[in-house]
């Protein structure tokens, strides 16, 4: 079974995603502060990270790099409502990682479920 660690400081999308993501058959470990994901994080456990980008204490890039840092095997998505508030240097960043993927929100359920088995596979 596919295992996702999926981070995401808005309660109700943390819900919503975890319930969509677990009726497509994934496992999900799911965490709504950044900091408690990081600290629980295993590496060589989870096949994917979905993670907000805007969170407060540790945004989603930064939590990214930390669990690279341990597991270069996982593949990610980042999810951003504030596209055009990433500077340059962290899309240019986001750009390096083929194994990152970025996304705009909203996002419709089926186009994540989509990119996730797009990025899986």
């Amino acid at each position: 079974m596919t295992r996702i660690l999926l981070v995401e400081d808005d309660g109700d999308n943390l819900k919503l995603f975890t319930l969509i993501l677990e009726n497509d058959g994934f496992d999900v470990d799911a965490y709504i502060d950044p900091d408690n994901a990081w600290s629980e994080f295993r590496p060589n456990y989870y096949d994917m990270l979905i993670v907000d980008y805007r969170m407060p204490h540790l945004n989603g890039l930064e939590l990214y790099k930390r669990i690279i840092a341990l597991d270069k095997s996982v593949v990610a998505i980042l999810l951003t409502a504030n596209y055009e508030m990433i500077d340059k240097t962290e899309i240019e960043a986001l750009q390096r990682h083929a194994n990152l993927k970025l996304i705009k929100k909203p996002i419709a359920i089926p186009k994540l479920l989509d990119e996730v088995a797009l990025i899986l596979n």
